[in-house]
């Protein structure tokens, strides 16, 4: 199981992940910076992409 997931972060962090698979690993930490007003980004936006694809740095 943790080697799937991984993988799943590695393939986000790559580009490699579409907004869905990338929202089921990054979305509640996303949420949380922007009810605290740090993001403004929405769902599937490039800003928002951006942001997602550096917060699976720091889960892998």
């Amino acid at each position: 199981m943790a080697i799937y997931r991984i993988q799943r972060l590695r393939q986000a962090f790559l580009g490699g992940a579409n907004d869905e698979e990338l929202a089921d690993l990054v979305y509640a930490q996303i949420e949380r910076f922007r009810a605290a007003g740090n993001l403004d980004a929405s769902l599937g936006s490039d800003k928002w992409r951006n942001r997602g694809t550096r917060l699976v740095q720091f889960r892998a």
